[in-house]
């Protein structure tokens, strides 16, 4: 059997973000939404709370057109 399955990739991917502390992994965490095996979020939610977070940024700015 091949060990570089998609399942597997997806799940070495969401292993190293945590170990990263990734906030967009942490945020999707915080918003998920029931579904089979997958992570998934309330797009809605997720949208709104990452947009904050990169607001409220010292080292980012957000430009509107």
């Amino acid at each position: 059997m091949n060990r570089y399955t998609r399942e597997n990739a997806i799940r070495i991917l969401k292993e190293e973000l945590k170990l990263l502390n990734s906030f967009i992994l942490k945020t999707a965490y915080d918003v998920q939404v029931p579904a089979d095996d997958s992570l998934s979020v309330d797009r809605e939610l997720f949208s709104q709370k990452v947009t904050a977070t990169l607001i409220k940024h010292p080292n980012i700015t957000i430009i509107y057109d």
